[in-house]
């Protein structure tokens, strides 16, 4: 991906509210349910979702094209473990430099790592005013994500 796509992609982001000005896209991860499996019914358990299931991470960027949808994996995995095995940050890496010493970034829940490449909302239980302000704004530009994924989901 080059950087006028990139740039284009921060710029339709905040142009929908976003405070993120280096945000290109959204991270997400969603499970599946699945009957329960007669064997391995601990690998495909969720005890966050309280049910059976495979998960996907996918990359979703604000034209609505998925850019990235990893291998399904079992349903006890957690979503920082799926980003780490899927090796989406290091493939992103040189595209996401930019020649300021910036970086683009990509946009996930709370269940994402923060690091140069990837974010996530403000946590914990001294969360600020203004950086409560920040999350709200970005989960409802976060919000299409979700749509989208779900968009698919409704049309299989």
């Amino acid at each position: 991906m080059n950087g006028n796509t990139l740039t284009t992609f921060t710029s339709k982001i905040t142009a929908r509210g976003a405070p993120l000005e280096t945000c290109v896209g959204f991270i997400d991860g969603t499970m599946r349910p699945t009957c329960r499996p007669s064997r391995s019914q601990k690998a495909a358990f969720s005890g966050h979702k309280r049910q059976h299931g495979i998960k996907f991470q996918f990359l979703m960027y604000p034209n609505g094209i998925i850019g990235h949808l990893f291998e399904s994996m079992e349903g006890c995995r957690h979503d920082a473990g799926i980003l780490c095995e899927s090796g989406l940050l290091t493939d992103l890496r040189a595209a996401f430099n930019r020649p300021d010493g910036s970086c683009y970034s990509l946009y996930g829940d709370p269940a994402y790592p923060m690091s140069r490449y990837s974010l996530s909302p403000f946590g914990g239980v001294r969360v600020t005013a203004d950086q409560q302000a920040w999350n709200t704004r970005m989960a409802g530009v976060r919000q299409d994500v979700e749509w989208g994924f779900g968009n698919i989901v409704n049309k299989t």
